[in-house]
């Protein structure tokens, strides 16, 4: 009987500790907001978001929480591109950003984060479409050969 009430506190302070990575994410998701607007993107702000949907990634994945894991994961993909000049900040991207943070929150709130296949679905496309625009690169003046053997890192 110990075992299993130290299991389940261990697992209620693992969704307390989520919840506090989930506001880091939306308060970070609000300074790039305001970044945007002002056309001054934080790279601090940025990587701060990106390492806290990693930790909740894996996070979720520890506790078993697919969908919670898969969602987080697919937050960082897009965080990781906008950290690598992949994909330029917009309002789509910001939106998408945004939509998965809420559908991370309802997902927390039910304890689990089962039963969002469907809209976990739905917000990871709308993210992949999000990044699809590449942000433009000044490669003027670089050998196509050249070009052609770099990597983003």
């Amino acid at each position: 009987m110990r075992k299993v009430e130290n299991k389940t506190e261990r697992f209620k302070e693992s969704l307390a500790e989520a919840e506090d990575i989930l506001n880091s994410i939306g308060a970070g998701l609000l300074k790039l907001s305001r970044d945007m607007a002002d056309k001054d993107i934080n790279p601090e702000v940025l990587n701060g978001v990106f390492r806290a949907a990693h930790t909740l990634k894996g996070m979720a994945g520890i506790m078993g929480l697919k969908e919670l894991a898969w969602l987080s994961h697919s937050i960082e993909d897009v965080l990781d591109m906008l950290r690598l000049g992949q994909v330029a900040l917009s309002e789509n991207v910001l939106s998408s950003l945004m939509g998965a943070h809420e559908l991370l929150s309802k997902m927390l709130s039910s304890k689990g984060g089962a039963g969002f296949a469907a809209e976990t679905e739905a917000i990871t496309q709308k993210l992949s479409e999000s990044a699809a625009y590449k942000a433009q690169k000044d490669v003027a003046g670089i050998d196509k050969e050249l070009l052609s053997v770099l990597t983003d890192y």
